[in-house]
């Protein structure tokens, strides 16, 4: 994990937030109860991608669409299961995704040190990830999600699992 940098803006604020599924999108009638991974080709890993745009985020709307998101996707409120006999796949849990919300007096010296998405010069807005014995247990979350917020932007980091993109 990236350190903070030195000339880091002061954290003014710090939240954390737990993210369920909207209920109001689901339809449990269509939904899934697990969905197989193919036994090829599994990476166990997080991806990471940082996003920063130029505006203060609304931090309820953004809550509100994650969780409209999520209930479109179920498997990201999922966890990990394996068997000998059914191997690797994501049990639907309908459980909730950790948001870590941050508020800093500036971003500014960070927008425009790349035109790239996943940045390693900003991997320290990311969320802290889980030990890999819980994720692959079923114990922690397939979904991290950090939103750093200042007065003109706002960086949101997305740690995904790799097995998330393998289910759909």
């Amino acid at each position: 994990m990236c350190e903070i940098p030195k000339d880091f803006p002061t954290i003014i604020a710090s939240e954390e937030r737990f993210i369920l599924p909207s209920s109001e999108l689901s339809n449990s009638a269509d939904e899934l109860e697990v969905v197989h991974l193919p036994g090829y080709d599994l990476w166990m890993t997080f991806i990471k991608n940082i996003h920063v745009i130029p505006t203060q985020l609304n931090v309820e709307k953004f809550c509100s669409a994650l969780s409209k998101t999520m209930s479109m996707y179920l498997h990201t409120s999922g966890r990990l299961e394996h068997s000998v006999r059914e191997g690797w796949a994501i049990k639907m849990t309908h459980s909730a995704v950790p948001l870590s919300i941050r508020v800093t007096s500036d971003l500014t010296c960070y927008q425009n040190r790349s035109e790239c998405v996943v940045r390693d010069d900003l991997g320290f807005l990311h969320a802290p990830r889980p030990d890999r014995l819980l994720v692959e247990s079923g114990q922690a979350p397939l979904l991290l999600v950090a939103i750093t917020i200042a007065q003109e932007e706002s960086a949101i980091a997305i740690s995904w699992h790799h097995t998330l993109g393998t289910s759909l």
